[in-house]
């Protein structure tokens, strides 16, 4: 008996119910068991401690809306399961490294970059007076960042032990019921919609914390290619950590996006598509002829992260990002 999911029976960006069932396996399958002791070991715990007495009867059901593309799994982990996943079935300490190896010096000057974009577009407002919230802050990469623009910041997670963690570089933590008594500048969401039963209701509830001039990120796996992917035969003993097949990974990615079904899902929640501009990123200088303090201060900022992160297993962005506000 399925207890611990949540049947979806129709798609959770256009909520129709034309479906294509592509893939359905059971949890407690011998290449699905594989999958996770291979995969969510390196991430999340050196020794597997799955309990599959809790996933008995459920299955990694893969399907396809026939309105919109969107790729989705039909039997998502309800909050018991998510809790045992992130609290019980984690090694955080494991985690937590494993974290600082792949998010490497160029990882943290992405972010660098985005934030000092964002603050181009409101350049009306000093950086303390910028009210922004990190929803679904993990390990809080961006929110710490942001704390080193100066900028008032807020996190939501689930983890108590990453809650803990980011309070300790003064980045404020919100339950969820306490989000919508504020108003939000700027809510980054990197890497959360598509770990979410409900998107479209998600991003419905955030526009309640937000004002007419607010912007939300949204970032997300790229899964244009997930499609063709699983029209092939899939090898279980020789998926990767960079893998397609990851979009759509057992338990957690319950939604494979791609661009067009995200706007998709953004328009029917009432936001529009911000337009393209190109970011003014920041780059280290070597030219003679610069400035000899900026390149000073460019060095010492890159020595001090490097100092900080890790720069082996770096991966190349393979996101899909979008910026939207109320329309």
């Amino acid at each position: 008996m399925m207890t611990n999911f949540v049947n979806r029976k129709r798609c959770p960006v256009c909520n129709n119910s034309s479906i294509i069932e592509l893939l359905s396996i059971p949890y407690t399958h011998p290449n699905i068991v594989s999958y996770f002791k291979r995969l969510y070991s390196k991430y999340y715990y050196p020794e597997i401690n799955i309990d599959y007495n809790l996933l008995d009867g459920a299955n990694f059901c893969v399907a396809e809306c026939e309105t919109c593309g969107l790729i989705f799994h039909k039997e998502v982990a309800n909050d018991f399961i998510m809790v045992k996943i992130y609290e019980e079935w984690t090694d955080i300490k494991h985690n937590f490294q494993i974290n600082l190896k792949i998010h490497s010096p160029q990882y943290v000057f992405n972010h660098v970059n985005e934030i000092f974009h964002l603050l181009s577009l409101y350049n009306n407002k000093s950086p303390d007076k910028y009210k922004v919230l990190d929803f679904g802050s993990g390990w809080s990469q961006w929110s710490r960042v942001a704390i080193a623009f100066g900028l008032d910041v807020y996190g939501h997670e689930l983890s108590l032990a990453k809650k803990q963690f980011a309070e300790k570089f003064g980045i404020k933590i919100l339950s969820w019921e306490k989000l919508t008594d504020h108003q939000f500048d700027f809510i980054n969401t990197e890497q959360v919609f598509e770990h979410l039963t409900n998107p479209l209701q998600m991003l419905e509830y955030l526009k309640k914390c937000i004002h007419s001039e607010s912007i939300i990120k949204i970032s997300v796996p790229d899964s244009s290619r997930l499609k063709d992917y699983l029209k092939t035969k899939i090898d279980w003993d020789y998926i990767s950590d960079t893998d397609i097949f990851n979009a759509i990974a057992p338990l957690q990615h319950v939604n494979a996006f791609t661009r067009p079904n995200l706007i998709r899902m953004v328009e029917s929640a009432g936001f529009i598509i911000i337009p393209a501009q190109k970011m003014p990123y920041l780059t280290i200088v070597n030219e003679e002829n610069r400035d000899k303090k900026l390149k000073t201060l460019i060095k010492k900022i890159r020595n001090e992260i490097r100092a900080c992160f890790s720069v082996e297993n770096e991966r190349p962005d393979t996101r899909t990002y979008i910026l939207i506000k109320i329309k």
